[in-house]
C-alpha cells in the first residue's frame, strides 16, 4: 500500500483564505474539518492528508522532510532556511517585499548609500548605531553585508514592526509591506533600492531525503495536480 502524501496547509488568516478560495477555483474540494481537527482530505485526492499548521510551521516541516508539500511565505522559507533548497513555485497570491524602510521626515534619505551616510552621522552624533527593528534578522544581515552597510544594529520586532519608530525603540525598520498604505499610515518611506526580497505564497517540496522512489513519484504526481488547481491561468514560473 502507498505511503499517504502529507500536505501543509495553512491553518489561519489571509493566507488560508486565499489558499482555499484558489483550490475551490481550480476545481478541488477541500473537506471541511469537523470540531478541532487538524487532519482533513481533499475530496479529488484520496492518497493525500491535508494537514492544517501555521506557516512557520509547514516551513519547519518541509525543512525536516516531515511533509511532502507545503504552501508557505517564499519570506519564511528563506529566514529560517536560507541553506535548505526547495522545489518553490509562486502561487498567484499572498505577494509583498521585504523593505528597508525610514521616517518620511527624512527628507535626505532614499537610497542605502543615503541611509550609510545617515547613519555615520547618528552614530557620530548619539555615540551609538542607528538601529533597524525586524522580524528578518538573517535576510536583513545579509542584504546589508552585500551592500557593505555595516554601522547599524538589529533589534527584534515584538508585534507589529512600523509602530517601533513610534515607541522609540528604533530608527529604521525592515519589515514585509503589500500595498505600502501600513507604512505611509506611520509616517515611513521605502528606500528607492532598499527591497530586499520579493515574496509570495509558494507550494513548496523539500528533496525527500529518505522516501522511497514510489512516494517521490506520488508526490511529485499531487504536486503537479495541486500545481493546476492553484495556478489554473497563470505560466509555471518557479521561485528563484
Amino acid at each position: 500500500m502507498a505511503e499517504q502524501i502529507l500536505f501543509g496547509f495553512p491553518s489561519k488568516g489571509r493566507l488560508q483564505k486565499d489558499a482555499r478560495a484558489a483550490l475551490r477555483r481550480g476545481g478541488l474540494s477541500l473537506l471541511e474539518e469537523k470540531g478541532r481537527a487538524y487532519l482533513t482530505k481533499i475530496a479529488e485526492c484520496p492518497e493525500m492528508d491535508v494537514i492544517l499548521m501555521p506557516a512557520h510551521e509547514i516551513a519547519l516541516a518541509l525543512a525536516q522532510d516531515d511533509i511532502h508539500i507545503g504552501i508557505t511565505g517564499r519570506d519564511i522559507l528563506r529566514e529560517n532556511f536560507p541553506q535548505r533548497r526547495f522545489r518553490e513555485t509562486f502561487l498567484p497570491f499572498g505577494g509583498c517585499e521585504l523593505v528597508v524602510a525610514v521616517p518620511e521626515i527624512w527628507m535626505d534619505v532614499s537610497s542605502l548609500d543615503e541611509l550609510m551616510d545617515a547613519a555615520s552621522l547618528f552614530r557620530k552624533n548619539h555615540a551609538r548605531r542607528m538601529r533597524a527593528a525586524t522580524k528578518y534578522p538573517s535576510l536583513a544581515r545579509n542584504f546589508f553585508s552585500k551592500r557593505g552597510f555595516a554601522d547599524y544594529r538589529l533589534v527584534e520586532s515584538v508585534g507589529a514592526t512600523e509602530a517601533t519608530l513610534t515607541r522609540g525603540s528604533a530608527e529604521m525598520i525592515v519589515d514585509i509591506t503589500s500595498s505600502g498604505q501600513t507604512l505611509k499610515a506611520n509616517h515611513l518611506k521605502r528606500l528607492s533600492d532598499g527591497t530586499i526580497l520579493k515574496s509570495a505564497a509558494i507550494l513548496a517540496a523539500p528533496q525527500g531525503r529518505g522516501w522511497s522512489d514510489e512516494t517521490r513519484r506520488l508526490a511529485r504526481r499531487l504536486e503537479r495536480l495541486l500545481l493546476q488547481a492553484l495556478r489554473p491561468n497563470h505560466s509555471d514560473r518557479s521561485a528563484k
